[in-house]
C-alpha cells in the first residue's frame, strides 16, 4: 500500500514542472477540466462554503478582475 503524501513528491518532482505540465495539457485541449461554477472572487465566501457543503462535482474558478 503506498500512501500519496506531497511532501515526498515534491522532493522527487518539483511542483512548478507538474503544474506546467497540467497547463500544457489543458492548453492543449487534452486534459478537460470538469468546472462547476465560474464566479467573481468577491464571491469566495459563498463558492468556498458551498464547495465545503460538497455542493459542486467538479471545480471552482473565481475570476480576480474585470
Amino acid at each position: 500500500m503506498y500512501g500519496f503524501i506531497l511532501f515526498h513528491e515534491v522532493l522527487t518532482h518539483p511542483a512548478p514542472d507538474g503544474l506546467a505540465r497540467l497547463t500544457d495539457l489543458v492548453a492543449e485541449g487534452r486534459l478537460k477540466p470538469h468546472v462547476s461554477v465560474e464566479a467573481s472572487w468577491e464571491e469566495i465566501g459563498d463558492v468556498a462554503q458551498k464547495l465545503l457543503d460538497c455542493g459542486y462535482t467538479g471545480k471552482a474558478v473565481l475570476h480576480v478582475g474585470d
